[in-house]
């Protein structure tokens, strides 16, 4: 084993793991953004609901 071999090997793996967290971050973001997204919409949803429902009863 070569000191080449000492000094590329961690830097190897360090570059892979560093790869499979940016694929594994890459796809998580995404998801997260759209589960955001989605709450984000339901708040809104239930925000106008509850607006709405209280005119409602207001007016009745």
């Amino acid at each position: 084993m070569s000191v080449d071999d000492i000094v590329w090997l961690p830097a190897e793996w360090f570059w892979l793991s560093g790869d499979i967290v940016w694929r594994v971050a890459g796809f998580v973001w995404p998801l997260g953004f759209i589960v955001w997204l989605f709450g984000d919409i339901v708040w809104l949803f239930c925000g106008l609901l509850k607006t709405t429902g209280s005119q409602v009863s207001l007016v009745a």
